[in-house]
């Protein structure tokens, strides 16, 4: 049986100055390096090479060799045959462990989640997920495991109310906002759909 060959690209980031490439710099294998470049600036796991991106306007991205994968990978461990070489943290030729289809367990979610809870989002990062969002339209079966995950909490709001100076940066924030459904109207289905669900919770309320 014949086997697919897989193509890779084994690329050089650098600054304008740097020109000894087996000591400066950042050597990687990518498939799809344009892609692998903006990963490096997002995540963290070589601070040396994310940190040289956010500060450095200047950096350089060069394709040295378009190839066969293993070959790039045998290059790579060439040029970086030992840890911490340029902005290296990690010995060249080994490829990444592929994390597709694989599930997080529930220790690593919730050190996740403990890691996530109380970091603010930037306003870009923030405007980004709003326009990821945009025209997505939740299956059944997704809104139906939302409302039973959220049966029996008591929102946190209940008992309280906001005082007048959040009530005035809520007014601010919304001031020269238009209303989503500004000019549309509904149809007799989701006015129905409404009503029924005002009154099965006016019910509820005087069980």
């Amino acid at each position: 049986m014949k086997r697919d060959i897989m193509i890779s690209n084994i690329y050089w980031i650098h600054l304008p100055e740097h020109t000894n490439i087996f000591e400066e710099g950042y050597i990687g294998v990518s498939i799809n390096p344009k892609k692998r470049l903006v990963e490096h600036k997002k995540r963290n796991d070589n601070p040396h090479l994310t940190n040289a991106l956010k500060k450095h306007t200047d950096i350089i991205h060069t394709i040295l060799l378009v190839g066969e994968e293993n070959y790039c990978y045998e290059l790579e461990n060439i040029l970086r045959p030992k840890e911490n070489i340029g902005w290296n943290i990690n010995c060249g030729g080994a490829k990444p462990p592929n994390h597709k289809g694989k599930h997080l367990s529930a220790e690593c979610r919730r050190k996740q989640s403990e890691y996530r809870q109380g970091r603010p989002l930037s306003k870009e990062h923030s405007m980004r997920i709003s326009q990821g969002k945009m025209g997505h339209v939740q299956s059944e079966e997704t809104k139906r495991k939302i409302s039973e995950s959220k049966k029996g909490q008591i929102c946190g709001m209940v008992g309280k109310k906001h005082s007048e100076e959040t009530k005035l940066k809520i007014s601010n924030s919304k001031k020269g906002c238009i209303g989503p459904n500004l000019g549309k109207r509904m149809s007799d289905e989701q006015k129905r759909k409404i009503s029924e669900t005002k009154k099965r919770k006016f019910l509820e309320k005087m069980r």
